[in-house]
């Protein structure tokens, strides 16, 4: 009995249980256990639509234009034929598609649908309704973690949200193909059929093809920690960094108390400023601290790649909001909140004992992976960082005001000034780079996916293939 589940150990349960399902061809002979099968099934995948709009995929059928997105987000794209979409809209598209594949899977009539307490409450008799309910179980325990976690690195980092898609994408396909056996049994038949549907079998290449998209950019696990329970900290005691293992969670920690609720380039008007010069130069003086240490540590795992780089160039943002702080000052001097105080100075202690400790070793202090997470964690509490200094600087009534004019005059840095530069390049800096390879406690999931990837369509017959035909020009001609 694991105590305080996480994400991972949910998604981990799932797949276990998929790989039983998959292939199992058994049905109960009973109708009301038949019924309960369904629903259960029914479960999933709404489970699976609300775990996509927890990452921040529109699941309500009206998707944003590729292009349109892309300018949103500063890419310059040029004029493109909806057929001749580029490879740069190409991931968001497979995501789009599988969102499809999940809403148009056949349902049980609303009329007929109990809520899942219900349907979940209680064993059954027969073996294979106990397999869809524990599947059921676990991936609607593995969607909450997620929309009841405090922390939601998923919001604001791309690497993290794929990393939750590839698994959505993997029980898709999952599902697809233990429906494959359920219709050929005739379970299926009395469910909705939603119409414009593709063939079973396309939908199982969208998903799969989603999947592999979404494991190529799944460059950060942070999601397989959510759910964690750790016991309640008294805001008035930092939590205590004792050993190299305890920094990604006390960094974590530090880059929550910068959250800013609403994500996008709104600006807000309220009357209590967003974030205050002297939180800002404590966060910037661990962040510097903190990334000398990373880099020095970096480097000495060479399976790393370019990650010491990566966090230079990290870094060298830091040192430019940095540049910039002279320049300005506040109107009305604000107190760093004590919590966020604390926690910058509990790790930036804990790093310099570090760094005395690795000196005089003559190694590491810290094992690769929690280096990875201690660097998935410094990139949080950038992009925190910068959110709040912008929309602090973009604020109408501002509390920052320019050193070389009178506090009295009311302008304020304003957008596009050096400083609010500054803040945009560290709110949309890259996270770090590292290939989903390199991560541990997937195992299953990852025994599922080869799994599926081994498991023909029931309805095995080859497909036509695109043959040249002499005398006519192109492939199939």
């Amino acid at each position: 009995m694991i105590a305080h589940p996480t994400y991972r150990d949910h998604a981990e349960l799932s797949a276990t249980l998929f790989q039983r399902l998959v292939g199992a061809r058994s049905a109960p002979a009973a109708q009301a256990d038949v019924d309960r099968l369904l629903e259960c099934r029914d479960i999933i995948v709404s489970s699976l639509l609300e775990r996509l709009e927890a990452v921040g995929v529109s699941t309500a059928g009206t998707w944003s234009n590729p292009h349109r997105e892309l300018r949103r987000r500063g890419v310059r794209v040029s004029p493109t034929p909806p057929e001749l979409v580029g490879l740069a809209v190409a991931p968001a598209e497979s995501v789009r598609r599988l969102t499809r594949v999940l809403k148009t899977l056949p349902r049980v009539p609303e009329d007929r649908r109990r809520a899942p307490s219900d349907v979940l409450d209680g064993a059954s008799a027969d073996a294979t309704v106990n397999l869809w309910r524990d599947a059921a179980r676990y991936v609607t325990s593995a969607t909450a973690t997620l929309t009841e976690s405090a922390e939601r690195p998923w919001e604001t980092d791309d690497g993290t949200a794929w990393w939750l898609v590839r698994d959505v994408a993997a029980l898709t396909e999952a599902v697809l193909v233990a429906d494959a056996d359920l219709d050929e049994l005739g379970l299926l038949k009395t469910l909705d059929q939603s119409p414009g549907g593709e063939p079973r079998q396309v939908q199982r290449m969208l998903a799969a093809h989603c999947g592999r998209v979404a494991n190529w950019s799944a460059t950060s696990d942070a999601a397989e920690m959510a759910g964690r329970r750790e016991r309640g900290w008294d805001l008035d005691q930092p939590r205590p960094v004792s050993q190299a293992a305890d920094l990604p969670a006390a960094q974590r920690l530090l880059a929550g108390y910068l959250r800013v609720s609403n994500r996008g380039n709104a600006v807000v008007d309220a009357r209590d400023p967003v974030i205050g010069l002297h939180t800002v130069r404590a966060m910037v003086t661990v962040q510097s601290k903190a990334f000398r240490a990373a880099i020095e540590w970096a480097e000495a795992f060479p399976e790393l790649g370019k990650l010491p780089a990566e966090l230079e160039q990290a870094h060298e943002l830091v040192i430019q909001l940095e540049a910039q702080l002279p320049r300005v000052q506040e109107a009305v001097p604000q107190l760093p909140p004590r919590h966020t105080q604390l926690q910058a100075k509990e790790i930036s202690d804990a790093v310099g004992k570090l760094q005395l400790q690795a000196r005089l070793e003559g190694t590491p202090p810290i094992s690769q992976d929690e280096l990875v997470r201690w660097s998935q964690a410094l990139h949080q509490t950038n992009v925190g960082l910068g959110i709040a200094m912008r929309r602090e600087i973009r604020r109408p009534n501002t509390n920052f005001r320019w050193v070389e004019r009178p506090v009295e005059d009311r302008s304020g840095p304003g957008r596009r000034s050096g400083i609010d530069v500054a803040a945009e390049q560290l709110a949309k800096s890259d996270a770090p780079t590292l290939p989903a390879s390199r991560f541990i406690g997937t195992a299953q999931r990852a025994a599922l996916s080869s799994m599926l990837a081994e498991t023909p369509p029931a309805e095995r017959v080859p497909a036509t293939f695109p043959r040249k035909v002499p005398g006519m020009n192109g492939p199939g001609r």
